[in-house]
This record gives structure tokens, C-alpha cells and sequence, in this order.
């Protein structure tokens, strides 16, 4: 994918992972995705101080979840993925952006993957027919 198109995506899933997980009405994480989807790469130092302080517990706001990964077995926190999808959206790389943001994402959908997949294809036809190559 070019990299306007990565940026798109990463743009894209934070919005997705936040909703999903309930942070999204929160005013900071909600300003953020604005930011954010304003195409202003440069993660400003507010929005990664406060995206710090809530993934390790110094944010009442944010709510404390965690429900079993279908692909290790392992406790997921959706909330984490949710704010690391927001905080590597920014990443000046777009595919860094893009990868970082997409696993974040997946940690917030957890057993509910597939309907991110479809979600993703859907906004992104490219992606549904995208190959690597020789595959």
C-alpha cells in the first residue's frame, strides 16, 4: 500500500478500537482522534502523557476490562490496545502507524477479530484484495 493509504488506515482504527472498548466519550481520547484524523502526525506530548497515565492506572476514567486472547489464551486489557492503537496512530511511519494501530486494535476486538476484518475490508477495498507477493 502506498503510504497515503497506510496513514488512512492508521487514521482509521484508533477511531474503531476506542469506540468499541468505551473510551471514545472520554474528552481527552476523543480530542485526540480529532487530532489525530486531522492528519496531524506529530503525536503531541499532551495526548501521549495522558495516554501513559491511563494504561498504567493513573486515569479513574478509564475503565478496567480484560477478557481471554483467542490466540494465546492470555488476559488481554482492551483499554491498553485501545490507547496503543491512539498513541503508534501517530507514528510518523505510515506502515509503523498502520501495523501498530491494527494490533491494538485486534487486542480491543479480541474474539471479535473477524468482524474488524470485514469492518477493515469494507472501508478499505484494497486491502480485501491485497496479496503479498508470490502468495
Amino acid at each position: 500500500m502506498r503510504d497515503d493509504e497506510l496513514r488512512s488506515v492508521a487514521q482509521w482504527l484508533p477511531r474503531r478500537a476506542l469506540t468499541k472498548a468505551g473510551l471514545l466519550d472520554i474528552e481527552w481520547v476523543s480530542n485526540a482522534v480529532t487530532v489525530l484524523e486531522a492528519g496531524l502526525w506529530e503525536r503531541p506530548k499532551d495526548i501521549y502523557a495522558a495516554a501513559v497515565r491511563a494504561k498504567t492506572g493513573g486515569d479513574p476514567e478509564m475503565p478496567v476490562t480484560q477478557f481471554v486472547s483467542v490466540f494465546d489464551g492470555q488476559p488481554v486489557d482492551p483499554v491498553f490496545g485501545a490507547l496503543n492503537a491512539l498513541i503508534y496512530g501517530f507514528d510518523p511511519d505510515p506502515a509503523v502507524a498502520a501495523f501498530l494501530a491494527l494490533h491494538g486494535t485486534l487486542l480491543v476486538y479480541g474474539p471479535q477479530w473477524t468482524d474488524l476484518v470485514s469492518e477493515l475490508e469494507a472501508a478499505f477495498p484494497r486491502i480485501a484484495t491485497w496479496t503479498i507477493e508470490g502468495s
